[in-house]
């Protein structure tokens, strides 16, 4: 589902320059977060009385709206395309009879 999701969200809104990884870790931390809350097992306590494995996913959440952030103000503009003009790859025939 979050493979589907993120996929969905980068064809709706250029997530280039690594904002793509943003919002995988967003979506991890997310769903960490939910999975860790519903354990019954103790674990260790860190500060709030909230466990060590929340505070990880809590991390992970505001490391994806950082990394989002600061690739948004760094690269305002699309991702140019690694091709340089006129040395784009040539485009082979699929009937066999040569280049196009």
């Amino acid at each position: 589902i979050g493979v589907a999701v993120i996929l969905v969200l980068e064809r709706r809104v250029p997530l280039r320059w690594g904002r793509t990884f943003g919002v995988y870790l967003i979506w991890y931390g997310l769903g960490r977060s939910w999975l860790e809350a519903i354990r019954i097992d103790p674990t260790s306590d860190a500060p709030l009385g909230i466990p060590a494995n929340v505070w990880a996913s809590f991390i992970a959440i505001a490391l994806g709206i950082i990394l989002i952030m600061v690739q948004t103000r760094r690269h305002p503009a699309p991702e140019t395309s690694v091709y340089r003009t006129g040395r784009e790859p040539e485009v082979v025939s699929t009937t066999g009879l040569g280049r196009v």
